[in-house]
């Protein structure tokens, strides 16, 4: 009977610690599709400036999927890794409409930075001060330079 309660003693334990280590393992399923909707997100200020619409177009038209957050809120929460299981990057950007350009087209003073959630790693900067078109034109080109593009799903590669 002593024997009986040993092995049982001893069988709790190899359960209790291979339990434990299932547990403390992160789940590979769900980190993959939240990894997946991730790639193809950006999240977006949710400004409404002539600049900041004309960014979100640009990437929507390279195929991200965007989603707005409040800049101010963001900062003031610190909620940086709760954006990062909604999208994988973060576009910033502070700009000042300064006057129009001789062409007429407005022009401005801005400060763009797009940033991994994950890691904060500034992935892409611009500063400067110039008329729109000149601004999205180095926007498109800096994106190209540095193959910033949704990554394709499993399904298209």
């Amino acid at each position: 009977m002593h024997l009986h309660k040993s092995v049982l003693v001893i069988l709790s334990l190899l359960c209790f610690g291979m339990l434990s280590a299932c547990a403390s393992t992160s789940q590979p399923a769900a980190s993959v599709a939240t990894n997946l909707a991730s790639r193809h997100t950006i999240a977006v200020p949710a400004a409404d400036d002539m600049l900041a619409r004309a960014l979100r177009d640009r990437l929507s038209a390279r195929g991200w999927s965007l989603i707005q957050y409040d800049a101010n809120a963001l900062q003031d929460s610190r909620g940086y890794l709760g954006l990062a299981h909604q999208a994988r990057y973060r576009l910033t950007l502070s700009n000042r409409r300064i006057g129009d350009c001789r062409s007429g087209e407005a022009s401005f003073v801005y400060n763009v930075a797009l940033i991994e959630n994950q890691s904060g790693d500034v992935l892409m900067g611009l500063t400067g001060a110039d008329c729109r078109g000149r601004v999205l034109k180095r926007f498109d080109t800096t994106l190209d330079r540095k193959h910033l593009d949704p990554e394709p799903s499993p399904n298209e590669a």
